[in-house]
């Protein structure tokens, strides 16, 4: 009987800390302004890139304003992926897309069309993957 109620204390354990991990596993919202993740292959590049606006619609799209700065010597291809918060800092949506060939040390202007969800009012870059441009 002793040996059981420890392993229900176990399993009840392993079940709570299960749940607190899956719970946690979405976006964290109450510090949007957290890292940004760089993908395998690709140089760190979250300085590269810069919102410049975000725009929202009556209908809930949303539009994402970027200014991409290449520091890089050569032309890059950028993969930027950003996410959208509501006032209350949840996630409602998100937004990316990819720019080809800016040119080394110059600046490029780009939209990132966001999901149609509801309007976003905060937007956090989450993702710059910046790759050498193919010739």
């Amino acid at each position: 009987m002793k040996k059981l109620l420890v392993w229900a204390g176990i399993l009840l354990a392993l079940l709570i800390g299960g749940a607190a991990v899956t719970t946690g596993c979405g976006v964290d919202t109450s510090n949007p302004d957290k890292g940004t993740a760089q993908g395998f292959g690709s140089q760190d590049a979250s300085k590269d890139v810069k919102v410049t606006d975000l725009e929202s619609d009556s209908l809930g799209g949303n539009t994402v304003k970027l200014k991409i700065t290449n520091h890089s010597p050569k032309a890059s291809d950028y993969d930027i992926t950003a996410t959208l918060y509501d006032k209350k800092g949840i996630q409602v949506g998100e937004a990316s897309d990819f720019v080809q060939r800016v040119a080394p040390h110059k600046t490029a202007r780009t939209e990132l069309p966001g999901d149609n969800t509801e309007t976003a009012s905060k937007v956090k870059i989450t993702e710059v993957d910046r790759t050498a441009s193919s010739e």
